[in-house]
């Protein structure tokens, strides 16, 4: 056995932490949802908040993402 990176298509959803990933068999998808974001104290960054309400699905039989 041996870890790989696999390539994906689409945008990806952010980086986050603190969030729920489920697979849904039926349709063979990865769902990842909530979390939050490192806070980032740079005065050329800003994030509207830390908290991420984005869900991002990955259909495992074409590696394509997408923001939903």
């Amino acid at each position: 056995m041996e870890w790989k990176t696999l390539e994906t298509h689409g945008k990806p959803p952010d980086g986050r932490f603190h969030h729920c990933l489920h697979y849904f068999e039926q349709g063979n998808l990865l769902v990842v949802f909530g979390g939050r974001r490192f806070a980032n104290p740079s005065a050329t960054v800003h994030y509207d908040s830390e908290f991420i309400d984005e869900v991002g699905v990955l259909r495992l039989d074409t590696l394509n993402w997408h923001i939903v």
